[in-house]
């Protein structure tokens, strides 16, 4: 039986149309990479762990011989002087310090750090002497009992300048015997404090230096290693870095290694020295800290740093000669009483440059509040201290508060904060320029956007631009308008007020001050307690024409304005249950409620409940741990007049499940102005390469809550018709998808369509991205085969086999499809196919009756075979755009094909609607059809009937050869005039 192959060969016609192929890739990323990364994250950020019986050997192992024996006998030296119940203490455990550096590698005792001040001059710190030695003189022994011949680990901080050195503290050369730094005191009512006997610094049994880096790659020092004092075992790291201002962060993480918890007190003290042992002293300000200053040079000690002291005094230097435990003895005078928690000079809170001492031997002394030391828990404290010259600049942040609601010392839900950021230059002979000041407050706190003010030097208080504040951030960013000469104080403030989302906790507020020009900055940040309280009500409002507000005690408003109300009751956790509860609250004159508009929505309920009356709101039982919502809209009365505060109020009287009363109340407020002019530009681009096209953008500008087809072409650029903006009539072009998101990178698009937005405050830009008009088709697969096919003369059928879907899942068929893009706009398209001629093929004709061999190849035709295509359907694959009218696809569910070359019309698209073209507009809320693109795919069967969809049919009379037939389909996509 001889084998006919059959073939179909597709070919594809676009008239006045362009054909259209595109790909994507994806490429993905090798999980070897990151598992890689993964594991050099790990090994560059290993914790240090020192384990207290191996830090001898350790230390010994990296020292020379002779350091080793000096070692050995400080510390047998140590080891005698200690009772028996602290010789008897396990040295065995460990606490991890996570003190933010990772890459510490171990130094001498004599290691000495720096960073550079300006050009010439530079700030060394170390734990040895200035001159990096570590002995110490012997007429200090009757001082400190210490009687190793090494000088113990002190915060050391001095300036170099190209000629000379300035120490900070009193023998800087000489050991700095006369200076306690980091101590614990045992009696909370124990009188004056002792170098000798209280001083961290004299009891280490085992210590390690080690020099790393901070994130902004400066040099850090620590001193690591086993206390023993006063009967207690502690493991103790001494840390000095830079601040970011430029002066040195002496900082202390302590453990206590002990089984059972006790109290103690932690304090620090100095024996300051510039130049000269009796320098006047004077006062930061707000408690910020002191300075000490001769001629052109300055030590700085900042005491309003994150984990900084309580209290302060500046005690004129007293010591103690001789006897078990002679020493310095002003480490906790100058305080109130001798009750550890005792204020001192912080309770005077003096002026700005207040000169607290003069022509005495100047110390200063820090006390934190007396301390409870749990087991193995970690607990840090910082001071900061530094020393500058002539043409230095060292920034200084500083925050402060004031609660206006209440004076008694505690922050409620409700109340107002009047907050203030100061930036101040406390160099020497310096100018601090171009400083902008960087604040970020907790979600505790509800910023006044419209109360942020920056304060002069000379107190005064200046507007700043509504875009200062990022709601959405949290943040208030202001240029400050002067800079700042040595000792001058710029900055900003601004009311907030405390909601119900910190209660019980510490809101806090930070803040940055930085030069746009140069390195210097400095940062720091204010914890506020919010006092815990059962019951929690609070009242917020914002007004709808503004999209950027949240919800306020007070905001402003205009004329014919909605306003949106939230009021929220949360009753805490550790409460009881609230029976018998009733919300009050009364609509003031100037504001109607919007009809219906009141809810009442529980957290245990997805269920809003509308409210009728709501002077009158009567609330079911409330239980531990849940709360209650009640919002509302009011639309502020078109003769408000301004300057006017509406003012309302909502209380909440009820009962708790104890019996006790509750009373609590709530209220906010609108400001009625001048209603404010907004913003909106709508840009157009070519979604394809991303340039501008047409107008390439329009500005629209009005008033906050106008639509833009209420304006006039006054108020748009360009004087055009707001009608014909909202998409823009573009040539040739076709609009496909719009976003209002500002950074198109991550933003997300919906299908173009008439859009006819409020006006709202500030700038909203609309991105219009417009497609080339074109018709794109594709035949799949190009080729259609049918295979070899028996030549027995009957009348048959022959189908097309459809494809298998690739990648295979079940053998799944792929079934033949015509696939047709529509970029058009509303120009109507048909889809014709033509049989270009009959199927043919070329037959080896051989005679028979000739001597010689003879062959001629000659044309065959495959006479009355006729296509056939069933079980057509036409598909939305995609359809990216918004449809007005319904628009009209007549489609062919089968057909045959006539093999003479006489097209066979397929779909007919009749689109019906509404263009924006040059003579119309969109005005009324027209809508176009398929403004986007759709996708439609024209297929032939399902998964089921693919097989059987196209066929070959073969008359009985036609005579077949074994040949290859075939012919060709010509399918055109045609557009409408």
């Amino acid at each position: 039986m001889q084998k006919l192959w059959i073939t179909v060969a597709v070919g594809l016609g676009l008239i006045w149309a362009v054909l259209g192929i595109s790909t994507t890739q994806t490429v993905a990323k090798q999980a070897g990479d990151v598992r890689l990364s993964a594991a050099r994250l790990s090994s560059s950020s290993q914790s240090i762990m020192i384990k207290n019986s191996s830090i001898l050997a350790s230390s010994l192992s990296s020292m020379s011989s002779a350091e080793q024996s000096n070692l050995s006998q400080s510390n047998e030296t140590k080891s005698s002087t200690l009772d028996k119940q602290e010789t008897g203490k396990s040295l065995t455990k460990t606490v991890d310090f996570d003190d933010g550096i990772s890459d510490w590698i171990e130094v001498k005792p004599s290691e000495i750090a720096s960073i550079p001040l300006n050009s010439t001059n530079q700030l060394g710190y170390t734990f040895a002497n200035v001159d990096g030695s570590i002995t110490k003189p012997s007429y200090t022994a009757a001082y400190d009992k210490d009687t190793t011949p090494d000088m113990i680990p002190k915060f050391n901080i001095f300036l170099k300048e190209p000629t000379n050195q300035f120490a900070s503290i009193y023998d800087a050369w000489k050991g700095a015997y006369s200076t306690y730094d980091y101590s614990i005191h045992y009696d909370k009512n124990g009188g004056l404090g002792n170098d000798a006997v209280d001083s961290i610094a004299h009891k280490f049994i085992s210590i390690k230096y080690y020099r790393g880096n901070t994130d902004r790659n400066q040099p850090a020092l620590k001193a690591l290693g086993d206390v023993i004092i006063g009967g207690h075992h502690y493991q103790v790291e001494l840390l000095m870095r830079p601040s970011p201002s430029g002066i040195i962060q002496q900082e202390m993480y302590i453990a206590s290694l002990d089984d059972q918890s006790f109290e103690a007190g932690i304090y620090y003290a100095k024996d300051t020295l510039l130049e000269m042992d009796t320098v006047p002293l004077y006062a930061q300000g707000n408690n910020a800290g002191i300075y000490l200053k001769y001629k052109a040079r300055k030590i700085l000690a900042n005491f309003n740093v994150p984990n900084g002291p309580q209290h302060f005094s500046t005690p004129q230097y007293e010591s103690q000669i001789g006897g078990p435990a002679g020493g310095s003895t002003y480490g906790l005078s100058g305080y109130e009483s001798g009750d550890f928690n005792s204020a001192g000079l912080d309770a005077k809170n003096f002026a700005s440059d207040y000169q607290i001492m003069s022509n005495m031997d100047s110390t200063y002394t820090n006390k934190w509040t007396w301390q409870t030391f749990e087991p193995e828990h970690v607990y840090h404290f910082r001071t900061d201290l530094g020393i500058v010259g002539s043409g230095i600049i060292i920034p200084n942040a500083v925050i402060k508060y004031v609660n206006k609601t209440s004076n008694d010392g505690k922050n409620r839900v409700n109340d107002q904060l009047e907050i203030e950021e100061r930036a101040r230059n406390y160099g020497s002979e310096s100018t601090w320029n171009d400083v902008v000041i960087t604040s970020s407050v907790s979600e505790g706190l509800d910023v006044d956007q419209n109360s942020i003010k920056i304060k002069l030097m000379d107190g005064s208080l200046r507007a700043v631009d509504q875009s200062s504040y990022d709601p959405a951030q949290r943040t208030i960013k202001v240029k400050l308008p002067e800079n700042i000469a040595t000792d001058k104080v710029e900055g900003i403030v601004f009311n907030a007020d405390v909601n119900n989302k910190e209660v019980g906790k510490d809101m806090t507020v930070s803040m940055l001050a930085n030069s746009e020009t140069s390195n210097y900055q400095d940062s720091t940040e204010l914890k506020i307690p919010v006092l815990y309280e059962p019951v929690l009500l609070s009242k917020g409002v914002r007004s709808e024409s503004d999209k950027n507000t949240v919800y306020a005690k007070s905001t402003e408003s205009f004329a014919k304005d909605t306003l949106d109300y939230q009021i929220t009751l949360d009753v805490d956790s550790a409460s009881s249950d609230v029976i018998d509860g009733n919300l009050t609250d009364i609509i003031p004159k100037g504001l109607t409620l919007v009809p219906d508009s009141a809810q009442l929505k529980y957290s245990d309920s997805e269920t809003k409940e509308p409210v009728t009356d709501l002077t009158a709101v009567k609330l079911k039982t409330l239980t531990p741990g849940t709360s209650v919502t009640l919002s509302y809209k009011v639309k502020v009365d078109e003769d408000a007049a301004e300057n006017t505060v509406l003012k309302n109020t909502v209380n909440l009287t009820g009962q708790a499940a104890s019996g006790d009363a509750i009373t609590v109340k709530a209220e906010a407020s609108a400001k009625i102005v001048t209603p404010k002019i907004g913003q909106v530009t709508f840009k157009y681009i070519d979604r394809r390469t991303g340039e501008p096209i047409g107008d390439q953008q329009i500005t629209a500008t009005g008033t906050i809550g106008k639509k833009i087809s209420e304006l006039t072409t006054a108020d748009i650029s360009g004087g055009q018709n707001p009608n014909k903006i909202r998409p823009a009539f573009i040539e040739g072009y076709t609009p496909v998808d719009l976003t209002d998101d500002d950074d198109l990178t991550t933003a997300t698009f919906s299908a173009a369509k008439d859009i006819d937005p409020e006006i709202q405050a500030g700038e909203t830009i609309y991105t219009i991205r417009y497609e080339k008009q074109r018709l794109a088709i594709t035949a799949l697969p190009r080729k259609m085969d049918f295979g070899m096919l028996s030549d027995t003369q009957n009348e048959r059928t022959f189908y097309l086999p459809a494809p298998t879907a690739i990648p295979r899942s079940g053998y799944q068929k792929n079934p033949y499809h015509i696939e047709i893009s529509d970029y058009w706009g509303i120009t109507n398209w048909s889809l014709d196919v033509k049989q270009q001629h009959q199927f043919e093929g070329q037959y080896i004709l051989r005679d028979k009756q000739a001597q010689a061999k003879s062959e001629t190849a000659q044309k065959v035709i495959l006479n009355g075979a006729r296509l056939q295509f069933n079980n057509a359907k036409l598909t939305t694959v995609h359809a990216d755009g918004q449809t007005g009218e319904e628009s009209k696809i007549d489609a062919l569910d089968h057909f045959n094909l006539d093999p003479n070359g006489t097209p066979r019309r397929l779909i007919i698209q009749n689109k019906r609607g509404h263009f924006l073209e040059n003579s119309n507009d969109n005005q009324g809320n027209l809508t176009y059809d398929h403004p986007g693109y759709s996708v439609y795919r024209y297929q032939f069967g399902d998964e089921q009937s693919a097989d059987y969809s196209i066929g070959l049919h073969v008359p009985a009379t036609t005579k077949r050869y074994a040949t290859h037939y075939n012919t060709k389909l010509q399918w055109n996509l045609t557009v409408a005039p």
